[in-house]
């Protein structure tokens, strides 16, 4: 937890130093040491995760916090007037991580039966969590490919948007619905020769 408090600024202060000196802006985006934070946070919620059980609505409590100000946070950075690039692709990065952080604790902390959990547990959604690491793999390169393409048959900006989320987003589920079943299972299969020594 040490760790990570003080690993999570350096990450965000290394993300806002790329953009602000002319660095690559996708490097800053993506990036794994410019990227941390997100990871780290993730991370901080799975050592937490034990201590959720022992006071679930003081977590609670948390998880909202977390969740209501990472998106105010976001909804506020283009109001600040710090410029596109440093707000996109340096700030709303770290307001986005709090925000899933927070979900997914909410989601965790839940109870049995209640309205999220149920719609969480939806098999179609279990279904894009199996795909969901190929999706983010392909998306990116197919979407690059698919611009020119796009570009001729929609007319308005509006249309393009729709018809990349349509297009686009059949196209990388199915692709990573291939490489999940002829790559992906594979590997998962491995696991088995590396079982935990202890619970």
């Amino acid at each position: 937890m040490r760790f990570c408090a003080i690993a999570i600024p350096l990450s965000i202060v290394l993300r806002v130093l790329i953009v602000r000196h002319g660095g690559d802006h996708a490097a800053a985006f993506v990036l794994m040491p410019a990227h941390l934070d997100g990871l780290l946070l993730g991370a901080m919620l799975a050592a937490y995760e034990p201590k959720v059980s022992s006071d679930p609505t003081r977590s609670r409590r948390l998880f909202t916090v977390l969740l209501v100000g990472g998106v105010a946070f976001v909804a506020i950075l283009p109001k600040l007037g710090i410029g596109y690039a440093l707000a996109h692709y340096a700030l709303s990065v770290t307001g986005w991580s709090l925000a899933c952080v927070g979900f997914l604790g909410l989601a965790l902390t839940a109870p049995d039966g209640s309205l999220l959990k149920r719609v969480l547990t939806l098999r179609p959604l279990a279904a894009i969590g199996t795909y969901s690491y190929g999706v983010y793999l392909v998306h990116q390169p197919l979407m690059r490919a698919l611009v020119p393409r796009l570009n001729a048959l929609s007319g308005s900006p509006l249309r393009h948007w729709a018809l990349m989320a349509i297009v686009g987003g059949l196209l990388s589920f199915a692709l990573a619905w291939v490489m999940y079943h002829t790559f992906e299972l594979r590997f998962l299969a491995l696991k088995r020769y590396f079982e935990p020594t202890r619970a």
